[in-house]
């Protein structure tokens, strides 16, 4: 069983290295776990099509927000290697008006050298209260964005504005799903996660409590958890 992780937006694959150890200690083999980044490109679709170049005949496909966006633009591309899909903190619909224009600023201000500051301030938008205080999360999280950095920002961020709608596709995919969703998300609400798994066929649903967007590092034991028993039930 080979299990793919795409991460989100101003993440790198260090979001994943919590999760995998947690997935290892349960019992799934950490040789059949693969984190790759997101192509720096522009586009969903080019980024999907890039990533699908190298990577196994048939694998298990888990996208965390940004992420998710482009496992399910890969699943539509390939839909006969995709085993299995996990999106985790993420929606199938295209960004509002509203948020195409908040995402256009964002933009205007990396480029202006401002993106770490940027981002920091939001630093409540991404995890849940529990975890403002936790130094070692911040840390982690500071680490990411600046390897990450601007430039790669600015693509993904422009690839999220231009990315299709989905949700019309959903009631036809074929592909076994689990939707994973924090119940303190604030940027993708989970009943709109919960909506998403409800028009997919079979599709299973979970909601883990005590966390916001940053599910991946700030619930790794819970969603490890939840991932393992859906992937053992596939099997």
């Amino acid at each position: 069983m080979n299990l793919v992780l795409l991460p989100g937006l101003n993440n790198t694959t260090a979001v994943w290295t919590p999760l995998t150890s947690q997935l290892a200690a349960l019992g799934l083999d950490s040789g059949a776990i693969t984190a790759i980044e997101c192509s720096d490109l522009p586009s969903v679709e080019a980024i999907a099509a890039d990533l699908l170049v190298d990577l196994p005949a048939k694998f298990y496909l888990c996208g965390f927000s940004f992420g998710g966006y482009v496992a399910l633009a890969m699943q539509a591309l390939a839909p006969e290697r995709v085993a299995g899909l996990i999106l985790v903190n993420t929606s199938a619909i295209a960004d509002s008006e509203k948020t195409a224009a908040f995402r256009r600023n964002a933009i205007k201000k990396a480029e202006a050298g401002q993106h770490e500051e940027m981002m920091l301030s939001q630093l409540p938008f991404f995890f849940d209260k529990s975890s403002l205080d936790n130094t070692k999360l911040q840390s982690s999280f500071l680490d990411m964005l600046r390897e990450y950095g601007a430039n790669r920002f600015i693509n993904h961020t422009l690839a999220c504005i231009a990315r299709p709608d989905s949700s019309a596709r959903l009631p036809t995919l074929a592909t076994k799903t689990l939707v994973i969703s924090a119940a303190g998300d604030r940027l993708i609400p989970p009943d709109l996660q919960k909506k998403m798994a409800q028009e997919i066929p079979g599709a299973s649903y979970e909601t883990i409590e005590k966390c916001g967007h940053m599910l991946p590092i700030e619930r790794p034991t819970e969603l490890a958890a939840v991932i393992f028993k859906w992937l053992k039930a596939q099997a």
